[in-house]
């Protein structure tokens, strides 16, 4: 099975679902591949990503278990506008759905709807007593604000910035990880 069947089997439904010969840990593996193929293209192995140090501990992260995957998203339509957020929370020990959430809000640009999206979703899983957690979202901007590797200048988006970092440092292990809008299309239907 090539890694974009598995991609696509995991994007079209729950792990319970009819594919159920497709484990967490080839779709992990298939995401490796994806981006190993987007770095180096495809002449050499993904192993060499893993010696090369690309890919440092997100596998045990993903694989250990109590922790929960986390999709985001959020819209603005059009761009400032009605803002609308969506994400859902996933038990990676057994692919189920946990926390799922679709929501309204008022005016905004399409970033601030993408960091509220984040809020949300953090904020939901520590009121569930969730200490591990790894998130992905398609907005590149807010992973590389929140991660420290691009700065915040805008003033409507440093009080959000700062809103999520303080929900951060209150989980035992976090990853916040961009991901192409393919990959997220699931948090992105909760925007529509």
């Amino acid at each position: 099975m090539s890694s974009q069947n598995i991609k696509k089997y995991f994007l079209k439904g729950s792990w319970e679902d009819e594919y159920k010969e497709v484990t967490r840990d080839q779709y992990l593996y298939a995401e490796i591949q994806s981006s190993h193929n987007s770095v180096y293209g495809d002449k050499t192995e993904p192993s060499s990503a893993f010696s090369h140090g690309v890919i440092s501990g997100r596998i045990e992260c993903v694989k250990d278990r109590g922790q929960f995957i986390g999709y985001f998203d959020g819209s603005a339509i059009p761009n400032p506008g009605k803002m609308k957020i969506g994400g859902f929370l996933q038990d990676s020990s057994d692919g189920q759905i946990v926390i799922s959430y679709s929501n309204e809000l008022g005016n905004g640009t399409n970033n601030e709807a993408e960091y509220l999206s984040l809020i949300e979703l953090l904020q939901s899983a520590l009121s569930k007593g969730i200490t591990k957690i790894f998130i992905r979202g398609d907005s590149k901007l807010v992973v590389k604000q929140v991660n420290g590797e691009w700065k915040c200048k805008k003033s409507t988006l440093i009080p959000l910035r700062d809103k999520c970092i303080e929900l951060l440092s209150k989980f035992d292990q976090w990853t916040v990880e961009h991901v192409r809008r393919e990959f997220n299309s699931e948090a992105d239907n909760l925007t529509r």
